[in-house]
């Protein structure tokens, strides 16, 4: 589970091990252009997304999509100044390649909250309880 950067790293860990059980990604569900565009907004701070040559072969969602099938809960505030909220509403949603079109609607969850970029902790430690509990 992790927020924000950490959302970037649990989301890193889960697609490449397999040993991940179940992966809460808040706060860092977009695509790479958008995210590149936000760096204006956050005085360009955001060297933590570079990854030299990723967008020649993925999008971000081609990286959640490595989770797949594992569980995955994707937390979204409406008013997180990146734009993630609005993108999903856009004509241009985060979906990068046909493989991960093809396995976004496998994603367990992308619950949307009324607030910014934060940890939204409602319900998200019981669904990682419920997770683990299961029989996989």
């Amino acid at each position: 589970m992790g927020f924000s950067e950490g959302g970037r790293r649990a989301a890193y860990l889960a697609a490449m091990d397999d040993r991940v059980r179940a992966t809460v990604v808040s706060g860092y569900f977009s695509s790479l252009p958008t995210v590149i565009a936000s760096w204006e907004n956050l005085s360009k701070w955001d060297i933590c997304n570079y990854v030299p040559g990723l967008l020649r072969y993925a999008d971000l969602i081609d990286i959640l999509a490595l989770i797949s099938p594992r569980p995955l809960l994707i937390q979204i505030g409406t008013q997180d100044p990146l734009g993630v909220y609005l993108q999903l509403q856009s004509n241009h949603r985060p979906l990068g390649s046909t493989c991960a079109q093809l396995l976004l609607p496998l994603l367990d969850n992308i619950q949307l909250f009324e607030g910014g970029h934060i940890l939204y902790e409602e319900g998200v430690y019981e669904w990682l309880e419920e997770q683990m509990r299961l029989d996989r």
